[in-house]
């Protein structure tokens, strides 16, 4: 399915949307003078509207919303090539996905993770105990 087609597909009104557009186009000089973020331009141009006039924010935020290259997907399959050995064959699904959302996740030093863990008294006993973790997020 092309872009086109999926934004069809969006829930918006056309009409509304090319009275949006139309404003758009005699202001498209100032949006496109380049900046550092690319949504800073969408942000200046969408605070000009009404509330009522959101046709174009919703194609916006579809079309911000897709990713430019597939980076990150390839970043998690390396790193689960890592985690998933042939000498490691045996982890179970749960083992491998909950090893890399700590590595994608975790931004803790060894030292800093280790101070974390020795101050929770109750994630040190679930640790040790024959019970499933019950862990509670904080």
């Amino acid at each position: 399915m092309s872009l086109v087609e999926h934004i069809g597909s969006l829930d918006v009104d056309s009409d509304k949307l090319y009275d949006e557009f139309c404003v758009l186009r005699k202001v498209r000089l100032e949006i496109v003078k380049s900046t550092a973020n690319v949504a800073d331009p969408w942000v200046k141009f969408f605070s000009s509207l009404q509330p009522e006039d959101v046709q174009m924010l919703c194609v916006v935020c579809y079309v911000l919303s897709i990713p430019v290259s597939n980076a990150n997907c390839e970043r998690v399959f390396s790193i689960m090539n890592e985690l998933w050995t042939d000498s490691r064959n045996r982890l179970s699904l749960e083992v491998v996905k909950a090893e890399l959302l700590v590595k994608i996740n975790f931004h803790m030093s060894c030292n800093s993770f280790y101070d974390f863990i020795c101050q929770d008294r109750e994630l040190l006993k679930s640790a040790t105990s024959q019970e499933k973790y019950k862990f509670k997020a904080r």
